[in-house]
């Protein structure tokens, strides 16, 4: 079946109660009951559609009009968010918010009900998916990270690995799929505990391949187990590459090495390997 109605590109699918719901670059949602043989197009936004959410029977969309759309379909109400300096990438609802990832490198969590606006900040670059579970907002950006953000402990977690623009982001059962214009799909297990036990293991065996720089203190962070680095003051630490950190000194190496020892006696954490603890 091929559904033609669009005079552009369609940006977004959504499916709820058995109508299909299409967000286009050509400014319209369409709303396609094809049971019945039927189409509803919902006009408004001044510029294409980006994306598009359903929930409890109304519509919410974001546009390169840097607004947000919720289109209640029973009531035949419009009602226009204004916030974001940048376009609107990526549309989630959740437990009565709406969560918005935008071109202007912000996460915006609109509480319609309370009329309040919580804007998260932390990306370098446009957000371009953005995904909840479980009071967490994992979002996927063109600075190539992910970011988890806990919003009841107020933490965040930052996932580097891709080595393009994240451009989607799904979380089910516990782990983090994310995919890339590296042309690659990675699956994150975020479990704390088990990250930091393979964190840990990694650099005792000396691989840091795989190990996250946090650019505003200068520190390795593994699994949430925190290590000082000697900064580089020839390098901006914030371009250098995870690879690089192999050319740290033998010194260094050793320093870290004793370090992560005595966290590991301290957490009696069990690394199984072949050098064991």
């Amino acid at each position: 079946l091929t559904l033609h109605g669009h005079s552009h590109n369609v940006n977004s699918v959504y499916v709820s109660e058995g109508k299909v719901y299409t967000g286009s670059y050509d400014q319209t949602v369409k709303v396609w009951d094809i049971a019945n043989k039927k189409v509803l197009t919902l006009r408004g936004h001044s510029r294409g559609v980006n994306s598009v959410y359903v929930s409890e029977g109304k519509g919410y969309t974001g546009s390169y009009d840097h607004t947000v759309k919720v289109w209640d379909m029973v009531k035949r109400q419009v009602l226009t968010l204004r916030g974001h300096s940048g376009w609107v990438n990526s549309v989630y609802v959740s437990e009565g918010k709406v969560y918005t990832g935008s071109g202007d490198g912000t996460v915006k969590v609109w509480d319609i009900a309370n009329k309040k606006i919580l804007t998260l900040r932390g990306h370098n670059a446009s957000v371009i998916s953005v995904y909840v579970s479980e009071s967490k907002v994992f979002t996927g950006s063109s600075d190539n990270t992910v970011k988890v953000r806990d919003l009841v402990n107020k933490k965040v977690l930052t996932l580097r690995g891709h080595t393009g623009d994240v451009e989607s982001v799904y979380v089910n059962e516990g782990k983090v799929y994310t995919g890339s214009s590296d042309k690659t799909v990675k699956v994150w297990d975020i479990n704390q505990e088990r990250l930091r036990t393979l964190g840990l293991k990694a650099l005792l065996e000396g691989d840091l391949s795989e190990v996250d720089i946090n650019e505003e203190d200068g520190q390795l962070d593994v699994g949430g187990v925190k290590v000082p680095l000697k900064k580089n003051p020839e390098i901006e630490q914030s371009k250098v590459p995870a690879k690089t950190l192999k050319h740290l000194t033998s010194t260094t190496k050793r320093h870290m090495k004793r370090i992560l020892k005595d966290l590991l006696l301290i957490k009696n954490i069990l690394l199984v390997g072949e050098r064991g603890t």
